[in-house]
């Protein structure tokens, strides 16, 4: 792809952030879903049109349109539509763990992955049921809240092990992992809305968390290919 169209591509990218970003901080909520969308249309338009694009390639841009439809089904505020746009999100980081899965790791590091998914899940079960037993959230929902965890935290972790995988440099490897850190950092702090655990300023922080992690996974893996 030509230099100048992917300089285009940032700037629009880095504009269309900053004003959901600002929105979200300023609570302009009309303009914050109207631009939500649009930021994750910007990615996908700039990974599509960089060259090359082979099926290893289609899973991660699989993984974006299904995160541009969680984002879609997470603007009406109604359970339904949170449910929907949670297991849209959950096959968008079944499609991450597909794809980075796509380049082979020595086996041990399946065996330090594992370990930190069981201790981190473990923690995550543990937050839920002894601090948030005041939350009106549904059981049922508190058990997806569970479930998802697996997926994001094993998402994350499938995008450190590209330190170990054939083909990747360190640079890509490390934003890749930090992709997959800030994606579950902004999961978690939904989470914490939800069982009324709320921080300051919480819109602002998971939508930049948020961008910043899928930008950061789609770029580490066009430096691959």
């Amino acid at each position: 792809m030509s230099p100048w169209i992917n300089v285009i591509c940032y700037v629009v990218i880095a504009l269309l952030c900053a004003v959901n970003w600002a929105a979200a901080y300023l609570d302009k909520l009309k303009l914050y879903y109207i631009t939500k969308p649009l930021v994750l249309m910007a990615m996908m338009a700039y990974f599509a049109l960089n060259e090359g694009f082979s099926s290893t390639r289609l899973i991660f841009f699989i993984a974006l349109g299904l995160s541009l439809l969680g984002d879609v089904f997470l603007i009406p505020q109604r359970t339904r539509y949170f449910v929907a746009g949670m297991a849209a999100f959950a096959l968008a980081h079944l499609a991450y763990i597909i794809g980075f899965s796509h380049w082979p790791v020595p086996l041990y590091t399946y065996f330090l992955a594992a370990f930190f998914l069981v201790l981190m899940v473990w923690l995550f079960h543990y937050y839920i049921e002894n601090y948030c037993k005041e939350s009106q959230l549904p059981r049922f929902q508190k058990r997806l809240f569970k479930v998802y965890g697996v997926l994001v935290a094993g998402m994350a972790l499938v995008a450190w092990m590209s330190l170990a995988r054939q083909g990747w440099q360190r640079l890509p490897a490390v934003m890749a992992g930090l992709g997959g850190s800030l994606f579950m950092i902004s999961d978690l702090m939904i989470a914490l809305d939800k069982l009324e655990k709320r921080i300051p300023r919480q819109r602002f922080w998971v939508i930049s968390s948020y961008h910043i992690a899928q930008f950061l996974l789609i770029s580490s893996v066009l430096k691959i290919h």
